[in-house]
């Protein structure tokens, strides 16, 4: 039986065993997420649940993201436009019973009673450097912190507890009370030359352990984002000790790949893959482009403690089926693999000697390195193909010596051409890829 997207999900996250790599993406759903006030504003609050309700039924995701558009300002008119961090070192926290909080929960309460049964589903956190980052206008709000640290660093730790406190009880409410999964919380390096490793460490660092630290002490699925939005470059090495369960960065703008966070994040589970600018090729590629990349990454990165993704948001106006030709690649690919760690390349489950029946799925032949994708893939007979006899396994093709050439899971008869037989009774079943709840054809693969 192929597993739940939750139970996909999970094993992913667990760097155990998978039917396939799971898919998740997301995108705001305002206009200007950042300044909007779900608060003050009820039809914010309107337009954030119908962003996440069409966007789920566009293309079914793996996975949940819930986005908090209406909810970037923490609600202390003291924190904007901070001229002196001492204008705001009297402040009290927020409480577990204030408006910003309780609409949250709620926000993450009415979604996950929507889509908890399916998928799992996290809810988006900013650490809180981000927060006081928001709420700045003049040219330095990306760097205030280092201002203020150089100001009065015993105000900046003062205000820096407050935040954390509130975000850290947000954390844990959405898990707790808004039954979310887990958190994603975004942090970020300090773009500025006096913002060393150990004024990072000093300052900034134990808040965001501490709002980590209260989501795992009700959930053990919480994943950290670090953020390259508006070109910050990151280091990431930073955040290598941090107690998550996976990890999302910027490999396009950061210049570091999964199978390169991988070794940094000691074989913990990556999250991403494809950049997420109008010209990277998830937006703007063909489908060919997009499955090629697909592949690109799964055979650098493996399958096993691997979510495909992007480096954060994507653009609102991207065509969600571009994320079903990442999933359908990524099915077809093949799935399984040594655990996070472990020996081999792609992770592929692999294919037994010519011959013999394999069990379900793609099952390539192992390459030199013994665990992942070989050059010279070898033919087999797969279960699925029983019926129509031997088919080479590659490039996420089942090549059939009748038929020609199709992608894996399309049924039928060959057309005139003999290509992309329509509904033949041995070729690779849906359900068996994505669950019995999505049956979608695939696409004609073309000659």
């Amino acid at each position: 039986m192929a597993q739940t997207k939750r139970k996909l999900v999970k094993a992913a996250l667990d760097c155990k065993p998978v039917d396939r790599v799971p898919v998740g993406f997301w995108h705001h759903f305002l206009a200007d997420q950042r300044h909007a006030d779900a608060l003050a504003h009820h039809s914010a609050w309107v337009d954030n649940l119908a962003g996440h309700d069409t966007f789920y039924k566009s293309w079914k995701p793996d996975f949940v993201k819930i986005m908090t558009d209406g909810f970037f300002l923490y609600p202390h008119e003291q924190l904007h436009d901070l001229k002196s961090i001492r204008d705001a070192e009297n402040i009290k926290p927020l409480g577990r019973d204030s408006d910003w909080i309780q609409k949250q929960v709620e926000l993450c309460g009415i979604l996950t009673e929507r889509y908890g049964k399916e998928v799992m589903v996290f809810y988006n956190l900013f650490a809180p450097t981000r927060c006081i980052e928001f709420q700045q206008t003049g040219s330095d709000a990306k760097t205030v912190i280092t201002r203020f640290m150089k100001e009065d660093p015993e105000a900046l730790k003062e205000v820096m507890a407050v935040l954390t406190e509130d975000i850290a009880t947000l954390a844990k409410a959405v898990i707790a009370d808004g039954h979310a999964d887990g958190i994603y919380l975004s942090v970020q390096n300090i773009p500025h030359p006096d913002m060393t490793y150990e004024k990072y460490r000093e300052f900034i660092t134990p808040s965001e352990i501490a709002v980590l630290e209260a989501a795992n002490s009700v959930s053990d699925y919480n994943l950290l984002h670090i953020c390259g939005y508006m070109g910050c470059h990151n280091d990431l090495t930073w955040y290598r000790d941090y107690p998550f369960k996976a990890v999302n960065w910027a490999v396009a703008f950061e210049g570091v790949p999964l199978e390169k966070g991988e070794e940094i994040f000691n074989h913990r589970c990556v999250i991403g893959g494809f950049d997420n600018n109008p010209e990277g090729v998830l937006y703007s590629g063909t489908r060919e482009e997009v499955e090629k990349e697909t592949v690109h990454i799964l055979e650098k990165a493996g399958t096993r403690g691997v979510i495909l993704g992007a480096d954060c948001t994507v653009p609102k106006d991207i065509d969600p089926e571009r994320f079903n030709w990442v999933r359908d690649a990524a099915a077809a690919f093949g799935a399984g693999g040594p655990p996070c760690g472990g020996e081999g390349t792609a992770g592929h489950r692999l294919l037994p000697a010519a011959g013999q029946r394999a069990g379900g799925g793609i099952f390539p032949q192992p390459g030199p390195g013994g665990g992942g994708r070989g050059k010279g893939v070898r033919t087999g007979e797969l279960r699925h193909l029983c019926e129509a006899g031997q088919a080479r396994v590659g490039g996420g093709y089942h090549h059939l010596p009748r038929f020609g050439k199709m992608r894996a899971g399309q049924r039928g008869q060959p057309d005139k051409k003999g290509t992309a037989p329509r509904g033949h009774p041995a070729l690779c079943i849906r359900e068996n890829l994505y669950g019995s709840e999505e049956d979608r054809p695939y696409q004609r693969a073309g000659p």
